[in-house]
């Protein structure tokens, strides 16, 4: 069946994407680890609520939210030039605090709060988006110290999720970036992979069972379907390596499929291309669609025994035997007890045509019935 046969193919391409996904998403938290990407996300999405970038007094506003004390537990060191110990996540709550004291607000509540806060802002010049919010407020008429702040944590909660969304663009890079080297280094072609799986029954066989084997499990011991090991992404990577070197898939390099021209370096070269787009979806994307593949694959294949086809010679109920159904021969020999037993077995099926005996020497006498 061709449709099972694509089916099968798609199992094993996402079965082989989910693994190198998992991979890059390892080598992207080990790249984490050492350039602190997501605290310098967060350091830069807060300087852009709390100050005006063309001011002097960018720096002294940010070293005053971070020696906050609701900030400074949360990391080590101090904020500097070449800090790499910030903190990577921020409570709400924390940074309602230390946003209102760096702007110039007092920590005090009811309606001295609101005139500290009002004279403070105009004492500071502070025109960061913050502050604004802050003023528009008092302007307002809001004299609720607890309302203002219910606006600065919605205005920081969707400031979260602009730099969230910084980060996950940059992780699709850096996994695309893996994807390729990786594809390169282990010579995993997708074009030659899926060309493989659909060319090969029995190749294709075992990687699917390796597939079903897989999400029944749960996962491998190297993170579960789409997850990665919390805190050891190098030991993750190997776990991951030697996993894909078990599989049976046709990735690897060898003397046999080593390009030898410069079309094949071409055919290649799109190949881990392919790979490596694949790779950027991330690895529940994959894992996902392994298991909604898996599923539907065991929904299908026992259709395959079901009741056999018309024209395969055997009776179309199993276990009835149309001959032994069949009610005994009328009475009689020759043609006209032959043409009896005919009529009675044309009657029980329904198909009794009485005018296809009339002229007929050989049918029963006594003309139409």
């Amino acid at each position: 069946m061709f449709g099972l046969e694509m089916l099968d193919v798609g199992i094993g391409m996402a079965f082989l994407f989910g693994f190198l996904s998992l991979f890059a998403t390892a080598a992207n938290e080990f790249i984490e680890v050492i350039v602190k990407s997501r605290a310098r996300d967060l350091r830069d999405g807060i300087s852009g609520l709390i100050t005006v970038s063309s001011l002097p007094t960018e720096e002294d506003v940010l070293k005053k939210f971070y020696d906050h004390p609701a900030i400074f537990p949360l990391f080590k060191g101090a904020l500097g030039s070449g800090s790499r110990n910030l903190p990577s996540y921020i409570p709400t709550e924390n940074f309602v605090l230390a946003a209102l004291s760096a702007i110039g607000g007092a920590e005090t509540v009811g309606q001295p709060a609101i005139q500290a806060l009002r004279a403070s802002l105009a004492k500071s010049a502070n025109g960061s988006p913050v502050a604004r919010l802050c003023a528009d407020m008092i302007d307002a008429g809001v004299d609720d110290i607890h309302a203002i702040e219910k606006n600065i944590e919605r205005l920081y909660d969707s400031t979260m999720d602009r730099v969230s969304g910084w980060y996950a663009r940059r992780s699709r890079m850096i996994a695309a970036a893996v994807g390729l080297a990786a594809a390169i280094v282990m010579n995993v072609d997708a074009l030659s992979v899926a060309n493989g799986l659909l060319n090969g029954p029995a190749l294709r066989d075992i990687v699917v069972s390796q597939a079903a084997d897989y999400v029944k499990t749960g996962g491998s011991d190297c993170g579960g379907t789409g997850s990665v090991t919390g805190g050891q992404p190098k030991a993750t990577m190997g776990c991951i390596r030697d996993q894909l070197e078990a599989t049976t898939l046709p990735i690897g390099w060898n003397d046999a499929n080593t390009p030898r021209t410069i079309q094949e370096g071409a055919l290649r070269l799109l190949g881990w291309i392919a790979t490596a787009i694949a790779i950027s979806f991330g690895a529940p994307f994959w894992f996902d669609l392994l298991n909604k593949f898996v599923d539907i694959r065991s929904t299908l294949k026992p259709a395959e025994h079901t009741a056999p086809k018309l024209g395969d010679g055997g009776p179309a109920n199993p276990g009835s035997d149309p001959a032994a159904a069949a009610p005994p021969r009328s009475p009689g020999t020759g043609p006209q007890g032959d043409a009896a037993a005919a009529a009675a077995l044309a009657v029980r099926d329904g198909v009794f045509e009485p005018h296809a005996w009339v002229g007929d020497p050989d049918g029963p006498q006594g003309g139409l019935l």
